[in-house]
């Protein structure tokens, strides 16, 4: 059933089972192949818990090629190349993305904020991360980077310290 699977695969994303949920999208994606957002938000799962990020940049680029000008994919392209280590084209997606959408960027905090009060700091993290590389003057996306990396744990002890250092200096 797509619903049944659809909606598990979001409460899984919103519990903290990013895999589960990646999981489910695919499940649910081999149903429905077209379904653009479905292959939007599989990605950017995939990406915040770290599944095949090669293939979720695949993934970006191809909804990219459906809708060039669409705001949520240049911004999933640009979450691809930050999780790949390409910070440079990393802020040239957020820019175009937020020149398609200039609210993108507020929207993405707003929701990185949903995320870490869910305690899901896998996707705040990836969320807030997307919004201090777009826009280095919100001062509350490095706190939210460095509360988001705390809560990921000891391996993101050295990021957590970094932002909320910068989040400091505002």
């Amino acid at each position: 059933n797509k619903a049944a699977l659809w909606n598990r695969g979001i409460a899984r994303t919103w519990t903290g089972n990013l895999p589960g949920s990646v999981a489910d999208l695919d499940a649910l994606r081999a149903l429905d192949p077209t379904n653009l957002e479905l292959r939007r938000v599989r990605t950017v799962t995939a990406l915040a818990a770290s599944v095949d990020v090669p293939a979720a940049r695949a993934a970006a680029g191809e909804l990219l090629r459906t809708q060039a000008g669409n705001a949520q994919f240049l911004l999933l392209a640009g979450q691809a190349e930050w999780a790949l280590g390409n910070g440079a084209g990393a802020q040239q997606y957020f820019a175009r993305a937020a020149a398609a959408d200039p609210r993108i960027i507020d929207a993405t905090y707003e929701q990185a904020g949903q995320f870490l009060q869910a305690g899901v700091p896998q996707m705040a993290y990836l969320q807030y991360s997307t919004v201090v590389w777009a826009d280095q003057s919100m001062a509350g996306g490095y706190y939210g980077v460095g509360m988001s990396a705390a809560m990921l744990g000891p391996a993101f002890r050295p990021q957590a310290i970094a932002a909320l250092e910068q989040y400091l200096r505002f």
